[in-house]
């Protein structure tokens, strides 16, 4: 009985930062929950919503290039694909992120004097970059 006294008296007086960390997560915490980037990635194509393969280079003959990517939890945030090429962004594509799990592409054609390297970046409606990648657009062997 004693023990159970100190246990509690000691926990009472504990400043709740240092548990916070060892208690168990809540169900606000868990992976399906809090706001991430899942998937992102280039594409040559989406069919059904997903995408047909992965890569991080492509040929002057393929001229359609896709980012995709796959977001939870963010639901009711707008985010937005900025599209660079030669240090200038070249195209932004904005839209509503409206359920739980969202899958979603911003495509891309591409001229083939438009060789070197691109970047997308993924940013949210505070302009925060959430995920960025690069690609490269090279002459057709």
């Amino acid at each position: 009985m004693m023990r159970l006294i100190l246990f509690l008296s000691a926990l009472l007086l504990t400043p709740p930062s240092l548990y916070a960390a060892t208690s168990s997560p809540s169900a606000s915490n868990s992976p399906d929950e809090r706001a991430y980037v899942r998937r992102a990635f280039f594409t040559s194509g989406i069919e059904n919503r997903e995408p047909t393969g992965k890569s991080d280079f492509f040929y002057t003959t393929s001229n359609t290039v896709f980012f995709f990517t796959e977001l939870r939890g963010m639901q009711g945030e707008t985010v937005r694909y900025r599209w660079s090429y030669a240090d200038k962004v070249v195209a932004e594509v904005e839209f509503s992120v409206t359920s739980r799990r969202w899958r979603s592409a911003s495509s891309k054609d591409l001229l083939p004097e438009w060789i070197g390297e691109w970047n997308v970046e993924l940013l949210n409606s505070q302009g925060e970059i959430l995920v960025k990648k690069s690609f490269t657009y090279k002459e057709a062997p």
